[in-house]
């Protein structure tokens, strides 16, 4: 148990672990509420066309090329939400389509990814700047949820209610819209791009079939993702399996418990 401790790439992911467990059920618990759920898929598609484009540019740092095509695309989404009277969905819906079509030109051109590390994760490739970045992203977007953490439960419990008071519901949107989009880049490097969705998602999930409020909801799903990244990562060292997929399993086992004692009449 403590040689893992030992290396350095293992160090970097515990601590990389440690906080996509704490910020992606906190983004995630308003964004399932909100039934946004999509967007985790959505964003992290649009983030391999910034990893394609990075790597067909010859750019190492290619995290910030996802970023400088993450955050305008999720502008683009919220816009056609709410201008051009598309769902939240179906926004969603158009601009994975044409991002998805976006990447499959730039890998024809010559974009070359390492495919195994980009779409399920990779403790080998985690570097410290991965880590300070997650860091930066986990305290900027909880200052802002917490912050103003009344306006928000309005906004994803009642709208219409949060419209009445004079809030801003467009806001409110962009601004969950965008931390979204910040945490879900910055957990690309361990969970990947077909997997990092699940962790935004499956803890929220699994801690609403025993839950009877936000706050255990929130306190709940933390809980379940750290467990479950934490035994994916030490799973993943001894196995040899992407950590992202061996923690998503975990999810999942843990999502069957749950619904398991929810149907039971567990209530906490």
């Amino acid at each position: 148990m403590i040689e893992p401790l030992l290396q350095p790439f293992m160090q970097r992911a515990i601590i990389a672990g440690i906080l996509i467990a704490l910020i992606c059920p906190l983004i995630g618990t308003f964004i399932v509420i909100k039934r946004l759920t999509m967007i985790g898929d959505t964003v992290a598609h649009i983030a391999l066309t910034g990893l394609a484009l990075a790597s067909l540019l010859g750019i190492v740092k290619s995290i910030y090329i996802a970023y400088l095509i993450t955050l305008p695309a999720t502008i683009i989404i919220f816009t056609l939400s709410r201008r051009i009277r598309l769902s939240g969905e179906q926004a969603l819906v158009v601009v994975l389509s044409f991002f998805a079509a976006l990447t499959s030109i730039i890998i024809s051109l010559g974009g070359r990814l390492n495919f195994e590390a980009v779409l399920f994760g990779s403790i080998l490739f985690l570097s410290w700047d991965d880590v300070y970045l997650l860091l930066i992203v986990t305290v900027v977007v909880s200052l802002i949820l917490l912050s103003r953490l009344r306006s928000f439960l309005l906004f994803v419990f009642d709208e219409d209610a949060a419209h009445l008071t004079g809030q801003k519901n467009e806001i409110y949107e962009l601004i969950l819209s965008v931390s979204a989009s910040l945490v879900i880049v910055a957990s690309l490097s361990l969970m990947g791009v077909l997997l990092v969705a699940a962790m935004i998602s499956i803890p929220v999930l699994s801690s609403m079939q025993v839950s009877r409020s936000f706050r255990k909801t929130l306190i709940v799903s933390v809980i379940l993702a750290e467990f479950s990244v934490l035994a994916g990562i030490f799973g993943s060292y001894y196995a040899g399996v992407a950590p992202g997929g061996l923690t998503v399993i975990i999810l999942i086992v843990v999502f069957s418990i749950f619904m398991t004692l929810g149907r039971a009449g567990l209530r906490i």
